[in-house]
This record gives structure tokens, C-alpha cells and sequence, in this order.
């Protein structure tokens, strides 16, 4: 019986059970630069986002996605004159009005390089 209480009471509990990110996130503003993958010409919209994580992102745009859709992103780190390019896959997209919504992507396909970089930045932060 001890045991199933043990079991019970490590379970997530209240608002916590809502969390789904896998990594801590960071609430940092940071400039990132975002388009549909699939569009060539596309536009390149601008904003910053509202917290970053090693395996997703939240950020505003200025026009709404549908979850599932690719987009490519461009983030610039402070310490960096480039930005750094990612994929993302919309998860979901929350219009808060006619030009303002709320994004929530998870980065895919990283190499390397990218999962370094994003590592870093987040553990920086984390640690401060």
C-alpha cells in the first residue's frame, strides 16, 4: 500500500500536469526572423520571442499557422553576429487579435551545431 501511495503522490498534480516541453525553458526576448519552409519567395516577418527551450520555442507573429506547419527560423543570439538557422514545427498558434498571435513550435531535424548552440544559450541563462 505504501508503495501505490509512493507511486500517487509523485505524480504531477494541478497546473503542472499541462507542462509538455521535455527541457526548462527560458523567458528571454530575442530577435527571430520566421517564414513557411515551403515558400520560396515567402515573407521574412520579424519579432521576438517569448521563451525558448532546447527542443521548442515561443515567439508573436504577426499572422496565424496552422499546427504542423514548417517554418524556418533565424534566432540571434546576443553573443553572435549571424543568426543561427532552425526548423520548426508549429504545435500550436493562439490568435489574440486580427495581427497578433502567440506561436508554440518544436525545433526538428537539428544537427549538431544547432543543438550546441541552443544548449548553451538556454543553459547561460538557466544557470544565471
Amino acid at each position: 500500500m505504501d508503495e501505490q501511495n509512493n507511486k500517487e503522490s509523485s505524480q504531477p498534480q494541478g497546473p503542472q500536469e499541462e507542462e509538455k516541453r521535455l527541457s526548462p525553458r527560458i523567458k528571454k526576448e530575442i530577435l527571430v526572423r520566421y517564414k513557411v519552409k515551403v515558400e520560396y519567395y515567402g515573407d521574412i516577418d520579424m519579432s521576438s520571442t517569448r521563451d525558448l527551450s532546447e527542443t521548442g520555442i515561443s515567439f508573436t507573429a504577426a499572422r496565424a499557422f496552422s499546427p504542423g506547419t514548417v517554418l524556418t527560423l533565424g534566432l540571434r543570439f546576443p553573443a553572435q553576429k549571424d543568426f543561427l538557422q532552425f526548423d520548426a514545427r508549429v504545435v500550436s498558434c493562439k490568435s489574440k487579435a486580427k495581427i497578433i498571435h502567440t506561436v508554440r513550435a518544436e525545433f526538428i531535424d537539428l544537427n549538431e551545431e544547432q543543438k550546441k548552440a541552443l544548449k548553451e544559450f538556454v543553459q547561460f541563462f538557466l544557470k544565471g
